[in-house]
């Protein structure tokens, strides 16, 4: 691995130094990978996720047909569509995210499993993020799950690559945004019931204070973030 790329790495906690100077991908996440490839509840997830993309594909694919769209207008269905599609699989990752991420830390609490996890040799940022990258792999494999839907976007056209790529960094982006807050109030909380308590006043509380100000996208992301960042500051003072 070159010494870039190492560092890169180590630095966002998704690798760990060992004692002869190699690197090996951070423990937390390769266990949790394996426990998440082999969980039933994930192939649940992908059955329910594939027959809700297939029922909304065919239900706007019906809606267009019905319509009798001109075959001039077709790029500009194609371009509606695949907004429709990548918002919905946005929403589908986040939901999925926030789901596995908000009992990661909490639940090993409840199992009394969390000490000795404490012992190992991680620190606060490796553990917080180890379990992060490790609960993204079911995202992972929700979107691409999801990629044959989108090749009747390419089939109607009217998608630039320049939308592609700013809905990919959206589609990988704002669950894992989710998926940190939501393992930061796990990181902060005793029990899975706590979580849940805090994840919901925060939710509201960001709603209430939201709708006091004008509706603007950049003021409703930049929230977010900050949100975020602040939960991920306590959660690692939490954890140290």
């Amino acid at each position: 691995m070159p010494p870039i790329v190492a560092y890169i790495f180590t630095f966002v906690s998704l690798t760990t130094p060992m004692s002869d100077g190699q690197y090996e991908i951070n423990p937390l996440t390769r266990s949790n990978w394996r426990r998440y490839i082999r969980a039933k509840r994930v192939f649940r997830n992908q059955f329910v996720f594939l027959l809700t993309m297939l029922v909304m594909t065919l239900f706007f694919l019906g809606v267009w047909l019905s319509a009798g769209v001109a075959q001039s207008n077709l790029s500009q269905v194609g371009r509606h569509f695949f907004q429709s599609l990548a918002g919905l699989l946005t929403f589908f990752l986040s939901i999925n995210s926030i789901g596995v991420n908000l009992m990661e830390i909490a639940g090993e609490r409840e199992k009394q499993t969390f000490d000795a996890l404490a012992l190992t040799p991680l620190n606060p940022r490796e553990l917080l993020f180890g379990k992060l990258y490790g609960s993204l792999v079911s995202v992972m494999m929700l979107a691409l799950l999801a990629l044959p839907f989108f090749a009747v976007v390419f089939f109607l056209g009217g998608v630039s690559w320049g939308d592609v790529l700013v809905w990919g960094l959206v589609i990988w982006v704002i669950p894992t945004l989710f998926g940190l807050g939501a393992i930061s109030i796990s990181a902060l909380a005793k029990t899975t019931r706590q979580a849940r308590m805090l994840l919901g006043g925060i939710l509201i509380g960001s709603f209430v204070l939201y709708g006091m100000v004008d509706y603007h996208w950049g003021v409703f992301l930049t929230s977010i973030v900050l949100i975020v960042v602040g939960l991920t500051y306590m959660a690692l003072r939490r954890l140290t």
